[in-house]
């Protein structure tokens, strides 16, 4: 299996995991805690779809590129569509959210910053020979 083949594979495993977490993190705890991790690891997620398109990001851009995504959502959220979404189906509200909330904006650059922490350790792990 060739390095970026490995690379995407190692990150669907990861988001899985984030998946994973991120709905038990909701299920086990509630308020601020719950949600503020929730949108971190939402924020961490969008990464992991970044690293899928674009294996050889690199861990700068990946978290500019994650944090523009993460409050741009935020933002989008006080427009009220998002709401109008999630009262046609309730998963919407796990991809685009339901209220505008300000401490979200602070959750999502630090998914960011997990996500670029996780490539980072991944680059340089393929720089040094790692795994092959």
């Amino acid at each position: 299996m060739t390095t970026p083949n490995r690379h995407r594979l190692a990150t669907v495993c990861v988001g899985v995991v984030t998946i994973a977490a991120g709905l038990g993190v909701r299920a086990v705890l509630d308020g601020v805690v719950s949600n503020l991790v929730g949108v971190a690891l939402w924020d961490t997620l969008v990464c992991c779809l970044i690293v899928l398109l674009r294996p050889e990001v690199s861990p700068r851009s990946l978290f500019i590129a994650g944090a523009i995504v993460g409050i741009g959502a935020e933002v989008f959220q006080a427009t009220g569509v998002p709401m109008e979404l999630y009262r046609a189906h309730p998963l919407f509200a796990l991809v685009f959210g339901t209220t505008f909330e300000w401490a979200d904006l602070l959750a999502y650059p630090a998914g960011a910053g997990l996500g670029a922490a996780g490539q980072a350790l991944w680059l340089r792990g393929a720089s040094a020979g790692v795994g092959e």
